[in-house]
């Protein structure tokens, strides 16, 4: 069962459940993996606009696990995206993404300059 307070999101696909996890080493994982090296922020804004196949099943690949544990297949990935659509996957990497590096802000929604980031909302 994915814990969206340590960024992950549940996927149901192929009969199956996953935990897609974006956390930094799932991040590193999959900047290397697409050949983005150091470049942070070039990075940073590709996951915000998540464009091309292989960048998608790239990132499947490297932050999904199953249920039980196992590894995802880099074709497994792509079996699970197109089971579940592009669109609707793009939606959960955006979803991870918000919980796993949350926005600071303050109870009004104000950016907060003094501490710790508020979670995105209540885990469903």
């Amino acid at each position: 069962m994915a814990n969206k307070l340590r960024g992950e999101v549940e996927i149901a696909a192929l009969g199956e459940h996953y935990v897609l996890r974006l956390g930094v080493n799932d991040l590193i994982n999959i900047q290397d993996a697409l050949g983005m090296g150091d470049d942070d922020a070039a990075f940073l804004e590709r996951m915000g606009r998540l464009t091309g196949l292989k960048a998608v099943r790239t990132i499947a690949w490297k932050g999904l696990t199953a249920a039980k544990g196992e590894e995802v297949t880099e074709e497994r990935a792509g079996e699970i995206v197109t089971d579940i659509g592009i669109a609707a996957f793009a939606a959960n990497i955006q979803e991870a993404m918000r919980w796993a590096w949350p926005v600071e802000t303050t109870k009004k929604g104000e950016p907060n300059k003094k501490g710790k980031a508020r979670s995105p909302g209540r885990p469903s």
